[in-house]
């Protein structure tokens, strides 16, 4: 008779009862290589810098918890939103997105945001606060030109 569901007699609680039984065993048997492989791969792991600033080993299961903290999650939504180009867009002092980035950041504290979890639930205001705001004014300075006239002294 075979494993599955109705090849058996056994209900799907004991399918699954025993299917946890099996795989302890296995763990119980190759722990000591389970292991090993693991203590290797993390050893020869080389470390990430992510765009939000966090470092993480390059495993997937370091790279997945890294991309569920509250600071990662904070940096994507403001990626998505591209609101360092939309601070550049409308504010005079700002030109690089450096300078929209510390802008950014000073208006987090203005309104007392200092967890990434509050910040990622102030950036819809902030959206629309900045979007109500009038873009900057681009004043472009025409020099004339002025014709010289080089007179030859004879």
């Amino acid at each position: 008779m075979g494993r599955g569901l109705g090849k058996t007699n056994m209900s799907t609680e004991e399918l699954k009862e025993a299917k946890r039984e099996r795989d302890a065993n296995r763990y119980a048997l190759n722990k000591k290589a389970i292991t090993k492989t693991n203590y290797h791969l993390a050893k020869n792991a080389i470390s990430i810098t992510c765009g939000c600033g966090g470092h993480y080993k390059d495993l997937t299961k370091n790279k997945n918890s890294h991309e569920l903290t509250p600071k990662h999650s904070l940096w994507e939504e403001e990626q998505r939103l591209q609101i360092h180009k939309l601070i550049i867009k409308k504010y005079d002092v700002c030109n690089t997105i450096e300078d929209a980035n510390n802008k950014l950041l000073s208006l987090y504290e203005l309104n007392d945001k200092y967890r990434a979890t509050e910040r990622e639930v102030f950036l819809p205001k902030l959206i629309i606060t900045l979007n109500k705001m009038e873009d900057k004014k681009v004043i472009i300075k025409v020099k004339k030109k002025v014709k010289l006239k080089l007179i030859n002294p004879k």
